[in-house]
């Protein structure tokens, strides 16, 4: 159901604000838990009817794809272009720790909850933890969307529940940002789908219970290490990489500028009255500096996503030569290094739309990720289930020439070179 609506709720934002929609699905949530919490307390009464409407609840309401879609779009309308990949990694990263914390926070609960039933006081837990949440974005959080649509035609229910339709802004040429080609929309889009659908999430721990005899213990031991070890990577590397990199692009931009600006003040000073040959005005204008930036910011987006698919494409190489748990672990790590293509691949796309489409944009991403999501495990595990008495590594190689082909697809998303022209970019 999170999938009919999610595009709904994005566009929704952009004319009825990023804090309006943040409240829904929180508030699905807190009514799925509530519905829980009757159930497993008046289950004689009630039986488990709720136990079928509540997930529909939450669903209908946005769930996850739409909280995620809001944040981002929210994190979009308060940051630079410049800073978005850092804070799309920052939102990105507390979710993986949450994944290192809430376990064992939820067993602890558990083991010093007093009475019969610990589960109905982690659930009282839960829906406390939400009621914080929905009065924090009602009362606290302040809307940031500067660029409310006023007039826009209300769409029929029809339209509202297709998701085909809400597809539709990935499938229109791009004219906003024009130092792109139209087509990189799209492109982009495609990118993501096929690197979500190529990921073998529920293969890794099949493949190594099965070639390296793990239990459980391994299993919990190998998905917290990985939530770390892309938590570092989110939180620590890929800022300093975007630090690295714009002090590098100053450094290089001050050694061409300041010479230029200094032979200009030298021939100004020699003939004052002759300012028509030499003019800095091209070099100081603040829209072009402005373009100049939003290039380089491109570029630097671009780059960091194509190392990231890169990284993961070389990382599934290994996990299929991996000969020991060691190996698998080191495979692992290197994997953990591409989720700096994640928070990149985001900028990129809300950078090549207006700010009063970048919820609507977002939306329609989710619903890719939705989709990617139904038919990965479906493809994958068909796959593996199929070839894991022949060659059960196999899954790794296919899954890696997918990213492959990922990556080259990027080559096709750069910037149109030429020479500036009333401050677009011409080939």
């Amino acid at each position: 159901s999170a999938l009919l609506v999610t595009g709904y709720y994005g566009a929704l934002s952009d004319s009825k604000g990023r804090k309006y929609v943040l409240q829904i699905p929180v508030l699905g949530s807190l009514i799925h838990m509530v519905l829980m919490i009757i159930t497993a307390k008046f289950q004689k009464v009630v039986g488990i009817r709720l136990l079928f409407v509540a997930p529909i609840i939450k669903g209908l309401t946005g769930g996850h794809s739409t909280a995620m879609a809001a944040s981002h779009a929210y994190i979009s309308d308060c940051t630079e272009p410049a800073k978005r990949s850092v804070e799309f990694g920052r939102i990105t990263s507390m979710f993986f720790l949450g994944g290192v914390i809430g376990p064992s926070l939820g067993s602890f609960l558990l083991k010093i909850s007093p009475g019969d039933d610990p589960i109905i006081n982690l659930l009282y837990f839960v829906v406390f933890i939400e009621t914080i949440w929905l009065l924090y974005i009602v009362f606290i959080v302040p809307e940031s969307n500067r660029h409310l649509k006023t007039a826009h035609k209300p769409k029929t229910l029809r339209e509202k529940l297709n998701i085909f339709s809400a597809l539709g802004i990935l499938l229109r040429p791009q004219t906003h940002n024009t130092q792109v080609p139209p087509y990189a929309l799209t492109v982009l889009a495609f990118v993501h789908f096929i690197a979500i659908v190529g990921l073998p999430f529920g293969v890794f721990v099949l493949y190594a219970m099965l070639k390296f005899k793990w239990t459980a213990y391994e299993s919990g031991i190998f998905f917290s290490v990985g939530s770390a070890e892309r938590l570092v990577i989110l939180l620590g590397f890929l800022p300093l990489l975007m630090k690295f990199f714009k002090e590098k692009d100053n450094t290089e931009r001050k050694r061409h500028v300041d010479p230029a600006r200094g032979i200009y003040e030298m021939v100004r000073d020699q003939d004052p009255e002759d300012e028509t040959m030499y003019n800095m005005d091209v070099i100081d204008d603040p829209e072009l500096v402005k373009q100049r930036q939003q290039l380089r910011d491109l570029k630097f987006d671009v780059w960091v996503m194509r190392v990231g698919y890169g990284v993961e494409a070389l990382a599934l190489f290994f996990y299929a030569i991996a000969p020991s748990t060691l190996a698998y672990f080191g495979a692992a790590a290197l994997g953990s290094l591409a989720s700096i293509a994640h928070p990149s691949m985001r900028s990129l796309f809300t950078n090549l739309v207006p700010p009063t489409q970048t919820g609507e944009l977002l939306g329609a991403i989710s619903v890719v990720d939705a989709i990617a999501g139904i038919l990965s495990p479906l493809i994958i595990n068909s796959i593996y289930s199929t070839t894991v008495g022949t060659m059960p590594n196999l899954i790794f190689f296919l899954c890696a020439g997918v990213f492959v082909v990922a990556t080259a697809l990027t080559l096709l998303i750069k910037p149109v070179k030429g020479c500036w022209d009333q401050g677009r970019l011409r080939i």
